[in-house]
């Protein structure tokens, strides 16, 4: 059986601000030229999943750094390309930075609406 290992990443969406500054941002994210997000980084794997949620609801470090308001845990079978190989299915977490806790919160399973997009109607998910 392959490990499991549990990547954290946190992400700061596009918002209504940015695509009111530069009309063609719909047109540049469904070609490609932009990113289906305005930033995405990964700031480590775990072994565990209580380890990565920690991390998470308690925003250690300051994960949230004023503009990554979703953070995901991603389970995945720990080595190179593991996708590549169709064999494994991801699991995803999703949460959502609350101003008024100053923490992140869980969300679901899904990927919520502001990172798909909706808007545009162009994506069905954006991470996928």
């Amino acid at each position: 059986m392959t490990k499991r290992i549990y990547i954290v990443t946190t992400i700061e969406p596009w918002t209504q601000v940015d695509f009111q500054e530069d009309e063609q941002l719909k047109m540049k994210i469904f070609t490609g030229e932009e990113s289906c997000c305005k930033s995405l980084r990964s700031i480590g794997w775990f072994d565990n999943l209580t380890e990565a949620e920690r991390i998470i609801t308690n925003n250690v470090c300051d994960i949230h750094e004023g503009v990554y308001d979703y953070a995901v845990i991603e389970n995945t079978p720990m080595g190179i390309y593991p996708m590549a190989f169709g064999k494994v299915r991801t699991d995803f977490k999703f949460y959502r930075f609350s101003r008024v806790k100053k923490q992140y919160e869980y969300v679901g399973e899904d990927i919520p609406t502001a990172l798909c997009f909706s808007e545009l109607n162009v994506f069905p998910t954006c991470l996928g």
